[in-house]
């Protein structure tokens, strides 16, 4: 799991495309391949919902702050890598609760 204080700050072209771009301070390989073809949408606030699918049974949340909140499942770990082999799609949303 990641500490509350890891802070993230996200880094996004304008027509918001791929592949996402993380600050050196963040320390953790985010790496989202291109054939993955994500739709990334992000709201004003920044305020961000990131769901993967049941399957892998991970949910990340972001708040205002950028801090990650992660559940994981058994067979998740870090680094995240997205790739061609997972065919995950990767919502994000303008709220902040998680549905549980």
């Amino acid at each position: 799991m990641l500490s509350e204080e890891t802070k993230l700050p996200l880094v996004l072209s304008e027509e918001t495309k791929l592949p996402l771009v993380l600050s050196e301070e963040t320390k953790l390989p985010l790496m989202l391949s291109e054939e993955t073809k994500l739709p990334l949408v992000l709201s004003e606030k920044t305020k961000l919902l990131l769901t993967l699918s049941d399957e892998t049974k991970l949910q990340l949340v972001l708040s205002e702050t950028i801090k990650w909140l992660t559940v994981l499942g058994e067979t998740i770990k870090l680094p995240l890598v997205l790739g061609e082999v997972n065919k995950l799609p990767l919502i994000l949303s303008e709220e902040t609760t998680a549905k549980s």
